[in-house]
């Protein structure tokens, strides 16, 4: 605590006869030799290491001075939560003195039973920074105003409040805790557990108010207050993540809430409508189709339900290891054993303070190992099937592989195929381009060749014929010449010849 902060306590706390004044400076010597020893008696107890400062029936021994000595001492340093029950004396100053030593760290306080008044809380809740857990339980003096104030200072870490037994409590400190009213309508985002339990002013108000704001509630206790069956559904339809709630004596409520809360309300794992009126199998079929995490029930006064409708909801609700079957007349014990035995005698046993069934007292650890073997047994079988998906896997992977292979290789096969044959298509061409290639010169040069012995034949040809015709010109020259001169008896020689070459031919 800074030096500035415990002057101002001390100022706070000094009586009026004033501390370490001229008068009276022996006196407070000696009063606080006392002080110390009161509080060496309690630091005994005290461990340094704990969490939790238990004063209970000691801080109604100590008067300011004492409290501010114990708080602030070097064993309390630290200290995150704080046990102030049954305190009869509760004083402004001593409440500002934990909230100036403790208020920085201090998540927990408990002060059930005790006379605490709305002025007292908003005098020191200002000054507890990360409160968390705060009880009230059986202080009369409570009203909304204190939980308006611890509303609005620790909305954002707050997670569970105590108001049962507070007579003055109504649906509005509800609906501050869930920011419906005030000016900055801030709720608290964390709340996860409430109890307003015999609050008898709390109704349905109130309810509606939870449903807009607190919507992550899990713990809710309702017990003896005046809320109705519309309350509840109201309730059930904004609150889907309740595990814990507590109906018991809600004189308003029947079937008709309670299958509200069945169906909307599936992570139930405790449900108390003890001394409801007008509970029937309706309701038992209803959380047995539903709320299969169901583990603790209270039916107490039920006296209409039957042992079918038990049967049926532990057919379901495996899990459930608590039930109270007070007042139920319509249940055997014949019946109870029966329900015992199936849902696992190994871990039930009949109630001794009750008519139902309870936990055995090991059967948590039995509970535990059945589970510890259930999951070794399911994660060897997920190991196993891990394995065999491996080795499948695996002979998978080297079964495509001598697909991929043996596609591969009659792919090369085929290719190697295709290309013997494009081969010898191409040879084939080629010879057939070689034999039209020769074939082509061939008849080039014997066209050639023709064409050579053509103009060879045609130039003898040319020169027979020029010789022809010189000698026909010379022929004919020569017979003229002899027509011309002498020529008669070659005349007469050649009409004698051909006339021969005639006859010749006719014979």
């Amino acid at each position: 605590t800074p030096i500035y902060g415990r002057k101002l306590a001390e100022r706070m706390l000094a009586r009026e006869d004033g501390v370490g004044g001229g008068g009276g400076g022996g006196g407070v010597r000696g009063e606080k030799l006392v002080q110390s020893s009161k509080i060496r008696h309690i630091l005994a107890g005290v461990s340094a290491h704990a969490r939790c400062l238990e004063l209970g029936a000691h801080v109604n021994l100590l008067n300011e001075d004492e409290i501010w000595e114990l708080v602030s001492s070097r064993e309390c340093r630290g200290k995150q939560e704080i046990n102030l029950s049954g305190w009869v004396n509760p004083t402004s100053g001593a409440l500002r003195s934990i909230a100036l030593a403790l208020g920085a760290g201090l998540e927990k306080i408990d002060l059930s039973k005790s006379y605490i008044s709305d002025a007292m809380v908003q005098g020191f809740v200002v000054r507890l920074f990360s409160l968390r857990h705060v009880s009230f339980a059986g202080c009369p003096y409570i009203t909304n105003a204190a939980v308006s104030t611890i509303a609005g200072t620790c909305s954002a870490c707050l997670e569970s409040i105590v108001l049962s037994d507070c007579p003055n409590i109504t649906g509005e400190a509800l609906g501050w805790l869930a920011g419906t009213i005030g000016a900055s309508g801030s709720p608290c985002v964390k709340l996860r557990a409430i109890s307003v339990e015999r609050c008898v002013l709390v109704n349905d108000d109130g309810l509606k108010s939870l449903a807009k704001g607190c919507k992550k509630l899990h713990h809710l206790n309702l017990a003896g207050t005046s809320v109705t069956n519309g309350g509840i559904a109201t309730l059930a339809r904004g609150c889907r993540q309740l595990r814990v709630l507590n109906l018991y004596g809600c004189q308003h409520v029947s079937d008709g809430g309670v299958l509200s809360v069945a169906k909307r309300c599936r992570l139930l794992r405790s449900l108390n409508i003890g001394r409801l009126d007008g509970l029937t199998d309706i309701s038992l079929t209803a959380l047995g189709q539903n709320c299969l995490q169901l583990q603790a029930l209270n039916v107490a006064g039920a006296r209409a339900c039957t042992e079918g409708g038990l049967y049926f909801l532990a057919s379901n609700c495996k899990g459930m290891h608590t039930l109270n079957l007070t007042g139920c007349e319509e249940i055997t014990v014949r019946g109870l054993r029966a329900l015992i035995t199936a849902l696992g005698p190994e871990y039930l046993m009949e109630a001794r303070t009750y008519f139902g069934f309870m936990p055995k007292p090991n059967a948590l650890i039995q509970r535990m190992r059945d589970q510890h073997a259930i999951i070794e047994n399911l994660a060897a079988q997920k190991i196993q099937r891990a394995y065999n998906g491996i080795l499948a896997r695996r002979k998978g992977r080297v079964e495509r592989r001598r697909i991929r292979l043996n596609t591969a290789a009659l792919i090369i096969q085929l290719s190697f195929e295709h290309w013997k044959k494009r081969k010898a298509q191409n040879i084939m061409l080629l010879r057939d381009l070689e034999e039209r290639t020769a074939v082509q010169i061939q008849r080039t040069y014997r066209g050639m060749i023709g064409r050579c012995k053509y103009r060879l034949v045609k130039e003898e040809h040319d020169a027979l014929m020029a010789k022809a015709d010189y000698a026909v010109r010379i022929q004919t020259c020569f017979r003229a010449y002899h027509v011309r001169g002498g020529g008669g008896k070659w005349a007469a020689a050649s009409r004698a010849t051909d006339r021969a070459r005639m006859l010749a031919r006719l014979e």
